[in-house]
């Protein structure tokens, strides 16, 4: 069995050729990826001895990679019966898609996120914690961005109380 014509969406595809004992079943991966978002159709053709032509049709539907913040504000109070000099929150982000989501947060100033960059496994979700350092001058209210590759980027909006 040989499998020909891969379009570039479907290059990733493997076994392209295999020898199948007589009276057994064989089978192939066939793997999508592709950077153009929409309805997407291709096809390819496999053999068997060179000479029983199939031709296979793939539909998709590309959509954005995406993760979810359970929340996209956060509020850090210190309580007056803390000693230490930061305010630590921790915030879920979710990987609802069927690929990796891989992200990078943009915070500078009085907010930190860790980890500041990862990957997140498709259905998985990641622990993110929100550090608050006040001291410095720093601003008590910022925007930090979350840049997921191949998808949208996000923002969370944190502010720091002080008594």
């Amino acid at each position: 069995m040989t499998i020909e014509d891969l379009e570039i969406e479907l290059q990733q595809s493997k076994a392209l050729t295999q020898i199948i004992p007589e009276s057994c079943m064989a089978g192939f991966d066939i793997y999508f990826s592709s950077r153009v978002l929409g309805k997407v159709k291709k096809s390819f053709t496999w053999k068997i001895n060179g000479i029983h032509i199939f031709k296979v049709h793939v539909l998709a539907e590309v959509v954005p990679i995406e993760l979810v913040m359970n929340k996209t504000e956060l509020l850090m109070e210190f309580p007056s019966d803390l000693l230490k000099s930061t305010l630590t929150a921790d915030i879920i982000l979710s990987n609802p898609g069927n690929a990796y989501a891989e992200y990078l947060w943009g915070s500078v100033g009085a907010f930190t996120c860790d980890p500041e960059k990862g990957s997140i496994a498709p259905g998985k979700s990641a622990v993110v914690t929100i550090t608050w350092d006040p001291h410095g001058g720093k601003r008590i209210e910022e925007e930090i961005g979350l840049h997921v590759s191949g998808g949208v980027d996000q923002v969370l909006r944190v502010k720091g109380m002080l008594w």
